[in-house]
């Protein structure tokens, strides 16, 4: 009774919040805002999605922090299976360890016949309640409401308590949110109530990502709790869901993600579920190096050690990363050096209890990192030089952040074999990054000849070339997790990427060439600059062979390698042609 109660108070929450729409805009996080809109943002486009929402929100106060994408989504989700398990589990007829036989995945009802995903795989045969939810078996969410209740109009006030208003009754699909229409807001208050509440689904919620099909909303930084839900829309589109909270043991932030798209695939979890972790990841990265009263900053001459350790250990990473030589040969001199340090980093985390100690070395050590921009403070109030320094900071971060996204690979390797291309692929890449900043800063320096933004420009260029690849081995890291989801390649031919950046390459390089510039130190400029454009195709031509060897060499990477390569490549033609 008393869930019931709490979760009947959450109806109350919602219906306020809609009202009191103006003072919700009033605790919106501004940079969490702008975080999340391009997280959804990217994800809508790399799906081909019609509409999308993000909601996040604060678990105890229900302030919304964040709200992006459309605010107008009225329509059917899946999100009410659990809802459905909710109301069965307080009748008390149904317990998460009860058994239920879902067979080889496809049930007769009537005229009406529900397949589970896995029908073609010959189903799941006999699982638990908990079980069932957690691998979003459709036979199993009907059989256990069809035991909890009575009948269909039973069912319907049971939803209507959390606030579900049925129009078309069926004990069939109701249970999967057919013929009820609720918007994000609602679904979203109902899951921050559970959060706060102490239901058995709390379990069924936290084991339906670390074991069930959520997976993919799963964070290396902090414990998820929530749930997916997927259904074909009136239009023809399908919904594709995940709402949850975190941390799963002590609830902070409730986020529900909602994205419409037309066709299959559609994967909650590998869709929403993806776009979930990456703001839960920005979030407890900020949150948990929350070092908020502990002063400092890093000017050009000077560190002033309030905190001293931290400063120390984050100086030594700055300095080793802006004297050492990263070049290829260097590479296993630099892993071992980074691998050491890690576990220097590690040790801070731990004294310092900056979270807990589930998370793998890779994320404490990426804490760490995170709680030093809190000491980092400029002396400069955006000055060019300041800017300059900013972005060196960045770039201790980023290469460290490289090894450590290596490394992470290296160890998914199944053979020795495979950990010798992955590292040749490194060296090349290595290669490749030097001239394509080389180049890069050769044609901001004569697009911005003797001005003072140059700095600040050339080393913000530099970033996004090295944040490529991190990108690129975050996905080849999720693809051997098993995490990510292999889409059909729609994506840009190689050749084609490759012609691309040489294009644009030449292109930005004529354009900033002045004939009519006498200097000396110009026209050696322009020439050195030429000179490295023209090497370009061999070290491209080598880090592509040195990458698909790598990728071939892995069964799950090949499928996708020419793609993730290819898209790269353009990366890197759009960061170059950015200076026109």
């Amino acid at each position: 009774m008393k869930n019931t109660v709490i979760l009947l108070i959450s109806i109350a929450t919602f219906i306020a919040c809609t009202k009191q729409k103006a003072e919700q805009v009033s605790t919106i996080d501004s940079t969490l805002q702008v975080s999340v809109d391009s997280i959804l943002q990217n994800k809508l486009s790399e799906l081909n999605a019609t509409v999308g929402q993000v909601i996040v929100m604060e678990v105890q106060t229900g302030e919304i922090k964040a709200s992006v994408g459309s605010d107008s989504i009225l329509q059917e989700s899946g999100l009410v299976r659990t809802a459905s398990l909710l109301a069965a589990l307080e009748t008390k007829a149904i317990k998460l360890s009860d058994t239920i036989d879902v067979d080889n995945g496809i049930l007769a009802i009537g005229k009406d016949t529900l397949c589970d995903h896995n029908w073609h795989r010959g189903g799941y045969g006999k699982i638990t309640v908990e079980q069932g939810f957690g691998l979003a078996s459709n036979i199993a969410n009907y059989k256990i409401v069809k035991k909890a209740f009575e009948n269909e109009q039973a069912f319907t006030e049971a939803l209507a308590k959390y606030g579900y208003q049925v129009k078309d009754t069926s004990l069939v699909y109701n249970p999967l949110g057919y013929g009820i229409l609720t918007t994000p807001l609602q679904n979203l208050t109902i899951f921050n109530s559970i959060a706060k509440s102490n239901t058995a689904i709390k379990r069924a919620l936290k084991n339906s990502v670390s074991d069930g099909l959520a997976k993919p909303a799963q964070s290396d930084k902090v414990k998820v709790a929530g749930a997916t839900g997927t259904i074909q829309l009136s239009n023809g589109e399908y919904a594709v869901e995940f709402c949850g909270y975190f941390p799963a043991d002590n609830p902070k932030y409730s986020i529900i993600v909602t994205i419409n798209k037309k066709g299959l695939p559609a994967s909650s979890g590998l869709m929403a579920g993806d776009v979930f972790r990456q703001i839960a990841n920005i979030l407890m990265t900020e949150k948990s190096s929350d070092v908020e009263g502990l002063l400092g900053f890093w000017a050009t001459d000077t560190i002033l050690k309030t905190n001293y350790k931290l400063v120390m250990l984050m100086d030594t990473l700055y300095r080793y990363v802006h004297t050492a030589q990263f070049s290829s040969s260097a590479l296993e001199d630099n892993t071992e050096w980074m691998n050491k340090y890690r576990n220097q980093l590690c040790r801070y985390y731990k004294v310092n209890q900056l979270g807990t100690d589930t998370i793998s070395d890779y994320a404490k050590a990426d804490t760490v990192i995170e709680a030093s921009r809190k000491l980092w403070k400029l002396d400069s109030d955006g000055s060019t030089a300041g800017l300059t320094i900013s972005n060196g900071i960045e770039r201790t971060r980023l290469i460290f952040q490289q090894y450590n996204e290596y490394v992470r690979l290296l160890e998914l390797c199944e053979t020795d074999g495979q950990k010798g291309l992955l590292k040749d692929e490194f060296k090349a890449w290595i290669d490749l990054n030097t001239l394509m900043s080389e180049i890069y800063s050769d044609c901001v320096y004569l697009r911005y000849w003797g001005g003072s933004i140059t700095g600040p420009v050339r080393s913000a260029g530099i970033l996004q070339i090295l944040e490529s690849h991190i990108s690129m081995y975050q996905k080849d890291r999720s693809l051997l997790n098993d995490n990510f989801y292999l889409y059909k390649d729609n994506g840009v031919f190689m050749e084609c990427a490759k012609n691309l950046l040489l294009d644009c390459c030449q292109s930005t390089l004529k354009e900033y060439v002045y004939e009519d510039e006498k200097s000396e130190s110009y026209k050696e400029l322009t020439t050195v600059a030429k000179q490295k454009v023209s090497t370009l195709p061999i070290v491209i031509g080598k880090w592509i062979k040195a990458r698909e060897s790598w990728a071939n060499e892995t069964n799950e990477l090949e499928k996708r390698d020419e793609k993730n390569t290819s898209e790269v490549l353009v990366r890197l033609s759009i960061l170059i042609s950015s200076l026109r």
